[in-house]
Protein backbone atom coordinates (compact mmCIF):
# COMPACT_ATOMS: atom_id res chain seq x y z
CA UNK A 1 0.00 0.00 0.00
CA UNK A 2 1.14 3.52 -0.64
CA UNK A 3 2.20 5.54 2.37
CA UNK A 4 -0.41 7.97 3.60
CA UNK A 5 -2.30 9.20 6.66
CA UNK A 6 -3.59 5.67 7.37
CA UNK A 7 -0.29 3.92 6.80
CA UNK A 8 0.67 3.80 10.48
CA UNK A 9 -2.36 1.70 11.37
CA UNK A 10 -1.93 -2.03 11.59
CA UNK A 11 -4.07 -3.76 8.98
CA UNK A 12 -5.98 -6.89 10.00
CA UNK A 13 -7.65 -8.48 7.00
CA UNK A 14 -10.52 -10.88 7.71
CA UNK A 15 -10.91 -12.80 4.45
CA UNK A 16 -13.69 -15.18 3.56
CA UNK A 17 -12.33 -18.07 1.51
CA UNK A 18 -14.89 -19.32 -1.03
CA UNK A 19 -15.60 -16.93 -3.91
CA UNK A 20 -13.57 -14.26 -2.15
CA UNK A 21 -10.06 -15.70 -2.43
CA UNK A 22 -10.69 -19.29 -3.53
CA UNK A 23 -13.00 -19.75 -6.52
CA UNK A 24 -15.82 -22.22 -6.00
CA UNK A 25 -16.55 -24.48 -3.07
CA UNK A 26 -15.35 -28.06 -2.66
CA UNK A 27 -18.23 -28.90 -0.31
CA UNK A 28 -20.95 -28.02 -2.82
CA UNK A 29 -19.04 -29.83 -5.57
CA UNK A 30 -19.00 -26.77 -7.81
CA UNK A 31 -15.77 -27.96 -9.33
CA UNK A 32 -15.61 -26.58 -12.87
CA UNK A 33 -14.88 -22.98 -13.87
CA UNK A 34 -18.00 -22.90 -16.05
CA UNK A 35 -20.31 -23.86 -13.17
CA UNK A 36 -18.75 -21.52 -10.64
CA UNK A 37 -18.69 -18.42 -12.84
CA UNK A 38 -22.18 -18.99 -14.22
CA UNK A 39 -23.65 -19.32 -10.74
CA UNK A 40 -21.90 -16.12 -9.68
CA UNK A 41 -23.25 -14.24 -12.71
CA UNK A 42 -26.80 -15.45 -12.04
CA UNK A 43 -26.52 -13.97 -8.53
CA UNK A 44 -25.52 -10.57 -9.90
CA UNK A 45 -27.77 -10.36 -12.96
CA UNK A 46 -30.78 -8.17 -12.19
CA UNK A 47 -34.22 -7.88 -13.68
CA UNK A 48 -37.92 -7.58 -12.92
CA UNK A 49 -40.83 -10.02 -12.89
CA UNK A 50 -43.45 -9.27 -15.53
CA UNK A 51 -47.20 -9.82 -15.29
CA UNK A 52 -46.81 -13.36 -16.57
CA UNK A 53 -44.41 -14.24 -13.77
CA UNK A 54 -41.38 -14.30 -16.05
CA UNK A 55 -38.02 -12.76 -15.24
CA UNK A 56 -37.22 -9.86 -17.55
CA UNK A 57 -33.55 -8.95 -17.70
CA UNK A 58 -32.52 -5.34 -17.19
CA UNK A 59 -29.08 -6.26 -18.59
CA UNK A 60 -27.65 -5.08 -15.27
CA UNK A 61 -24.67 -6.86 -13.71
CA UNK A 62 -23.73 -5.47 -10.31
CA UNK A 63 -23.39 -6.50 -6.67
CA UNK A 64 -26.47 -4.65 -5.41
CA UNK A 65 -30.01 -4.45 -6.80
CA UNK A 66 -30.21 -1.25 -8.91
CA UNK A 67 -33.68 -0.63 -7.47
CA UNK A 68 -36.04 -2.13 -4.90
CA UNK A 69 -38.17 -3.59 -7.68
CA UNK A 70 -35.38 -5.73 -9.09
CA UNK A 71 -34.52 -9.31 -8.25
CA UNK A 72 -31.48 -11.35 -9.20
CA UNK A 73 -31.98 -14.23 -11.58
CA UNK A 74 -30.56 -16.54 -8.90
CA UNK A 75 -33.29 -15.58 -6.41
CA UNK A 76 -35.97 -15.79 -9.10
CA UNK A 77 -34.88 -19.26 -10.18
CA UNK A 78 -34.54 -20.42 -6.57
CA UNK A 79 -38.21 -19.58 -5.98
CA UNK A 80 -39.22 -21.28 -9.24
CA UNK A 81 -37.43 -24.48 -8.25
CA UNK A 82 -38.85 -24.53 -4.73
CA UNK A 83 -40.14 -28.00 -3.91
CA UNK A 84 -37.77 -29.63 -6.39
CA UNK A 85 -34.38 -31.19 -5.59
CA UNK A 86 -31.82 -28.49 -4.83
CA UNK A 87 -29.48 -30.14 -7.33
CA UNK A 88 -31.85 -29.28 -10.20
CA UNK A 89 -31.83 -25.61 -9.27
CA UNK A 90 -28.04 -25.56 -8.98
CA UNK A 91 -27.62 -27.29 -12.33
CA UNK A 92 -29.85 -24.64 -13.89
CA UNK A 93 -28.01 -21.56 -12.57
CA UNK A 94 -24.62 -23.12 -13.27
CA UNK A 95 -25.40 -23.02 -16.98
CA UNK A 96 -26.74 -19.44 -16.83
CA UNK A 97 -24.92 -17.89 -19.80
CA UNK A 98 -25.43 -20.99 -21.96
CA UNK A 99 -29.07 -19.90 -22.27
CA UNK A 100 -29.62 -17.70 -25.32
CA UNK A 101 -31.83 -15.39 -23.26
CA UNK A 102 -28.90 -14.47 -21.04
CA UNK A 103 -26.27 -14.01 -23.74
CA UNK A 104 -25.74 -10.31 -22.82
CA UNK A 105 -24.01 -11.58 -19.67
CA UNK A 106 -21.70 -13.87 -21.61
CA UNK A 107 -19.17 -11.08 -22.11
CA UNK A 108 -18.55 -11.01 -18.35
CA UNK A 109 -18.05 -14.77 -18.33
CA UNK A 110 -15.56 -14.53 -21.20
CA UNK A 111 -13.57 -11.82 -19.42
CA UNK A 112 -13.40 -13.82 -16.19
CA UNK A 113 -12.49 -17.14 -17.77
CA UNK A 114 -9.82 -15.46 -19.88
CA UNK A 115 -8.20 -13.89 -16.82
CA UNK A 116 -8.06 -17.25 -15.02
CA UNK A 117 -6.54 -19.44 -17.72
CA UNK A 118 -3.03 -20.73 -17.07
CA UNK A 119 -0.57 -19.74 -19.79
CA UNK A 120 1.69 -22.69 -19.05
CA UNK A 121 2.59 -24.96 -16.14
CA UNK A 122 0.41 -24.77 -13.05
CA UNK A 123 3.17 -23.40 -10.86
CA UNK A 124 5.31 -20.36 -10.24
CA UNK A 125 8.85 -19.95 -11.48
CA UNK A 126 10.06 -21.45 -8.19
CA UNK A 127 7.96 -24.57 -8.57
CA UNK A 128 5.13 -23.73 -6.17
CA UNK A 129 2.04 -25.70 -7.15
CA UNK A 130 -0.97 -23.39 -7.28
CA UNK A 131 -4.62 -24.47 -6.74
CA UNK A 132 -6.37 -25.08 -10.04
CA UNK A 133 -9.40 -26.69 -11.61
CA UNK A 134 -10.17 -27.79 -15.15
CA UNK A 135 -13.03 -27.06 -17.49
CA UNK A 136 -14.99 -29.70 -19.37
CA UNK A 137 -12.29 -29.79 -22.04
CA UNK A 138 -9.51 -30.29 -19.50
CA UNK A 139 -8.09 -26.76 -19.73
CA UNK A 140 -6.59 -25.67 -16.36
CA UNK A 141 -7.61 -22.44 -14.63
CA UNK A 142 -6.58 -20.65 -11.46
CA UNK A 143 -8.63 -21.38 -8.36
CA UNK A 144 -7.15 -18.39 -6.50
CA UNK A 145 -8.25 -14.97 -7.74
CA UNK A 146 -5.36 -13.09 -9.43
CA UNK A 147 -5.84 -9.96 -7.31
CA UNK A 148 -5.03 -11.96 -4.18
CA UNK A 149 -1.52 -12.70 -5.44
CA UNK A 150 -1.12 -9.01 -6.18
CA UNK A 151 -2.29 -8.16 -2.66
CA UNK A 152 0.26 -10.45 -1.01
CA UNK A 153 3.09 -8.98 -3.03
CA UNK A 154 1.95 -5.44 -2.31
CA UNK A 155 1.64 -6.02 1.43
CA UNK A 156 5.14 -7.42 1.65
CA UNK A 157 6.67 -4.58 -0.35
CA UNK A 158 4.87 -2.01 1.81
CA UNK A 159 6.59 -3.35 4.95
CA UNK A 160 3.52 -2.34 6.95
CA UNK A 161 2.29 -4.25 9.98
CA UNK A 162 -0.46 -6.63 8.90
CA UNK A 163 -2.16 -9.92 9.69
CA UNK A 164 -4.49 -12.09 7.61
CA UNK A 165 -7.32 -14.03 9.24
CA UNK A 166 -9.13 -16.45 6.94
CA UNK A 167 -12.70 -17.02 8.10
CA UNK A 168 -14.73 -19.73 6.44
CA UNK A 169 -17.63 -22.14 6.78
CA UNK A 170 -16.04 -24.53 4.29
CA UNK A 171 -13.08 -26.88 3.99
CA UNK A 172 -10.90 -25.01 1.49
CA UNK A 173 -9.07 -22.89 4.06
CA UNK A 174 -6.12 -25.25 4.32
CA UNK A 175 -5.48 -24.98 0.57
CA UNK A 176 -5.42 -21.19 0.82
CA UNK A 177 -3.11 -21.35 3.84
CA UNK A 178 -0.71 -23.55 1.91
CA UNK A 179 -0.49 -21.28 -1.12
CA UNK A 180 -0.11 -18.26 1.18
CA UNK A 181 2.77 -19.96 2.97
CA UNK A 182 4.40 -20.98 -0.30
CA UNK A 183 4.22 -17.49 -1.73
CA UNK A 184 5.38 -15.71 1.42
CA UNK A 185 8.14 -18.13 2.38
CA UNK A 186 11.74 -17.19 1.78
CA UNK A 187 12.88 -17.89 -1.75
CA UNK A 188 9.44 -17.90 -3.31
CA UNK A 189 7.82 -15.22 -5.40
CA UNK A 190 5.59 -12.63 -3.78
CA UNK A 191 2.82 -13.23 -6.26
CA UNK A 192 2.19 -14.97 -9.53
CA UNK A 193 0.96 -13.25 -12.68
CA UNK A 194 -1.38 -15.59 -14.60
CA UNK A 195 -0.66 -13.61 -17.77
CA UNK A 196 3.13 -13.76 -17.32
CA UNK A 197 4.51 -16.93 -18.89
CA UNK A 198 7.84 -16.46 -17.11
CA UNK A 199 6.20 -16.54 -13.68
CA UNK A 200 8.62 -13.84 -12.59
CA UNK A 201 8.59 -12.12 -9.24
CA UNK A 202 10.86 -10.81 -6.53
CA UNK A 203 11.96 -13.26 -3.82
CA UNK A 204 10.88 -12.14 -0.37
CA UNK A 205 11.79 -13.19 3.13
CA UNK A 206 9.27 -14.49 5.63
CA UNK A 207 9.59 -11.34 7.79
CA UNK A 208 7.88 -13.06 10.72
CA UNK A 209 4.53 -13.67 9.04
CA UNK A 210 4.09 -17.24 10.21
CA UNK A 211 1.33 -19.32 8.64
CA UNK A 212 -0.48 -21.34 11.31
CA UNK A 213 -2.07 -24.51 9.94
CA UNK A 214 -4.00 -25.45 13.08
CA UNK A 215 -7.38 -23.80 12.62
CA UNK A 216 -9.30 -22.00 15.33
CA UNK A 217 -13.07 -21.85 15.64
CA UNK A 218 -15.66 -19.14 16.20
CA UNK A 219 -18.83 -20.60 17.70
CA UNK A 220 -22.09 -18.84 18.50
CA UNK A 221 -25.06 -19.41 20.76
CA UNK A 222 -27.71 -17.24 22.35
CA UNK A 223 -25.96 -14.06 23.40
CA UNK A 224 -22.45 -15.51 23.27
CA UNK A 225 -19.49 -15.70 20.91
CA UNK A 226 -16.72 -18.19 21.70
CA UNK A 227 -13.35 -17.96 19.96
CA UNK A 228 -11.03 -20.94 20.26
CA UNK A 229 -7.48 -19.75 19.61
CA UNK A 230 -5.49 -22.01 17.26
CA UNK A 231 -2.18 -21.34 19.05
CA UNK A 232 -3.12 -22.86 22.40
CA UNK A 233 -6.81 -23.88 22.31
CA UNK A 234 -7.61 -21.08 24.76
CA UNK A 235 -11.28 -20.04 24.64
CA UNK A 236 -12.33 -16.40 24.67
CA UNK A 237 -15.89 -15.29 25.38
CA UNK A 238 -15.43 -11.69 26.53
CA UNK A 239 -15.88 -9.45 23.48
CA UNK A 240 -13.16 -7.03 24.58
CA UNK A 241 -10.73 -9.94 24.86
CA UNK A 242 -11.78 -11.19 21.42
CA UNK A 243 -11.22 -7.74 19.94
CA UNK A 244 -7.76 -7.51 21.52
CA UNK A 245 -6.87 -10.99 20.31
CA UNK A 246 -7.59 -10.21 16.66
CA UNK A 247 -6.08 -6.72 16.92
CA UNK A 248 -2.83 -8.20 18.22
CA UNK A 249 -2.82 -11.07 15.71
CA UNK A 250 0.38 -11.78 13.83
CA UNK A 251 0.95 -13.87 10.75
CA UNK A 252 -1.71 -15.83 8.89
CA UNK A 253 -4.48 -17.75 10.68
CA UNK A 254 -7.60 -19.73 9.78
CA UNK A 255 -10.89 -19.83 11.68
CA UNK A 256 -13.85 -22.08 10.92
CA UNK A 257 -17.14 -20.33 11.65
CA UNK A 258 -20.42 -21.64 13.05
CA UNK A 259 -22.50 -22.37 9.95
CA UNK A 260 -25.07 -24.43 11.86
CA UNK A 261 -25.90 -21.48 14.11
CA UNK A 262 -26.22 -19.07 11.18
CA UNK A 263 -28.49 -21.55 9.40
CA UNK A 264 -30.61 -22.12 12.53
CA UNK A 265 -31.20 -18.36 12.69
CA UNK A 266 -32.40 -18.29 9.06
CA UNK A 267 -29.13 -16.79 7.80
CA UNK A 268 -29.70 -13.45 9.51
CA UNK A 269 -26.67 -11.19 9.77
CA UNK A 270 -27.02 -11.00 13.57
CA UNK A 271 -26.06 -14.70 13.68
CA UNK A 272 -23.30 -14.47 11.07
CA UNK A 273 -19.56 -13.91 11.24
CA UNK A 274 -18.84 -11.37 13.98
CA UNK A 275 -16.59 -8.41 13.20
CA UNK A 276 -15.65 -6.25 16.17
CA UNK A 277 -14.77 -2.61 15.49
CA UNK A 278 -13.51 0.03 17.94
CA UNK A 279 -13.24 3.48 16.30
CA UNK A 280 -11.44 4.82 19.39
CA UNK A 281 -8.55 2.44 18.69
CA UNK A 282 -6.56 4.35 16.08
CA UNK A 283 -3.74 1.78 16.03
CA UNK A 284 -5.53 -0.90 14.02
CA UNK A 285 -7.98 -1.18 11.14
CA UNK A 286 -10.05 -4.35 10.73
CA UNK A 287 -11.40 -5.00 7.22
CA UNK A 288 -13.50 -8.01 6.25
CA UNK A 289 -14.10 -9.19 2.67
CA UNK A 290 -17.00 -11.60 2.12
CA UNK A 291 -19.10 -12.24 -0.98
CA UNK A 292 -22.20 -12.96 1.15
CA UNK A 293 -22.19 -9.55 2.85
CA UNK A 294 -25.48 -7.86 1.89
CA UNK A 295 -25.95 -4.65 3.90
CA UNK A 296 -29.19 -3.87 2.05
CA UNK A 297 -30.63 -7.25 3.10
CA UNK A 298 -29.56 -8.02 6.70
CA UNK A 299 -32.07 -10.86 6.93
CA UNK A 300 -29.91 -12.74 4.40
CA UNK A 301 -26.37 -11.57 5.10
CA UNK A 302 -23.29 -13.04 6.71
CA UNK A 303 -21.47 -10.32 8.69
CA UNK A 304 -22.50 -9.28 12.19
CA UNK A 305 -20.85 -5.91 12.84
CA UNK A 306 -20.35 -5.01 16.49
CA UNK A 307 -19.11 -1.58 17.53
CA UNK A 308 -17.42 -0.67 20.80
CA UNK A 309 -19.30 1.71 23.09
CA UNK A 310 -17.91 4.24 25.55
CA UNK A 311 -18.27 1.78 28.44
CA UNK A 312 -16.15 -0.82 26.62
CA UNK A 313 -18.97 -3.15 25.60
CA UNK A 314 -19.81 -4.08 22.00
CA UNK A 315 -23.24 -3.75 20.41
CA UNK A 316 -24.60 -4.84 17.04
CA UNK A 317 -25.01 -2.01 14.55
CA UNK A 318 -26.60 -1.65 11.13
CA UNK A 319 -24.32 -3.57 8.70
CA UNK A 320 -24.49 -0.62 6.29
CA UNK A 321 -22.69 1.54 8.87
CA UNK A 322 -19.34 -0.01 8.01
CA UNK A 323 -19.87 -0.83 4.34
CA UNK A 324 -16.63 -0.03 2.47
CA UNK A 325 -15.25 1.15 5.80
CA UNK A 326 -14.60 -2.11 7.64
CA UNK A 327 -16.65 -4.57 5.56
CA UNK A 328 -16.54 -5.12 1.80
CA UNK A 329 -18.87 -7.25 -0.28
CA UNK A 330 -16.30 -9.20 -2.27
CA UNK A 331 -16.75 -8.84 -6.02
CA UNK A 332 -15.61 -11.99 -7.82
CA UNK A 333 -15.72 -10.33 -11.24
CA UNK A 334 -13.48 -7.48 -10.13
CA UNK A 335 -11.14 -9.68 -8.08
CA UNK A 336 -10.55 -11.84 -11.16
CA UNK A 337 -10.39 -9.15 -13.85
CA UNK A 338 -8.85 -6.25 -11.92
CA UNK A 339 -5.48 -7.25 -10.49
CA UNK A 340 -5.52 -4.28 -8.11
CA UNK A 341 -9.01 -4.99 -6.77
CA UNK A 342 -8.06 -5.80 -3.16
CA UNK A 343 -5.46 -3.04 -3.04
CA UNK A 344 -7.91 -0.42 -4.30
CA UNK A 345 -10.72 -1.53 -1.97
CA UNK A 346 -8.41 -1.46 1.05
CA UNK A 347 -7.31 2.07 0.18
CA UNK A 348 -10.95 3.11 -0.17
CA UNK A 349 -11.76 1.58 3.22
CA UNK A 350 -8.81 3.36 4.82
CA UNK A 351 -9.94 6.72 3.48
CA UNK A 352 -13.49 6.09 4.66
CA UNK A 353 -12.34 4.83 8.06
CA UNK A 354 -10.34 8.01 8.66
CA UNK A 355 -13.46 10.04 7.87
CA UNK A 356 -15.56 7.80 10.12
CA UNK A 357 -13.14 8.21 13.04
CA UNK A 358 -12.98 11.97 12.53
CA UNK A 359 -16.78 12.12 12.53
CA UNK A 360 -16.98 10.00 15.69
CA UNK A 361 -14.60 12.33 17.53
CA UNK A 362 -16.76 15.33 16.61
CA UNK A 363 -19.92 13.75 18.02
Amino acid sequence: MEAGPNHCRKLVLHLDVNNTVFIGDSITKSVTPEETLNEYLSENAWGTIDEGGNWKSADEMCLKPPSDKMISYYKFAEAKYQGKPRSEFKKHVRSFTDNEMFRPFRKFYDQMIGALEFPGDIKTANGVQLPSFKDKQGVPYHKIVPSFYELLGNLRKSKRDFAIVYRTFGSDGQAVLQVTKDLLSEGHVAFYNPQDTTGSGDPVGNQGHEVLFTNGTIMRSNGQITVKCPENNRKLTNLSDIYKYFSQANGIKLFVEDYDWWKSQNFHSSAGKPLLVDPTDDAVHHIMFDDNFRPWEPEDSIVNTLQATKDGSFVSVDPATFEDVCVVKADLYQSICNRNYFIEKIRQCERNYSKFIAGSKNC
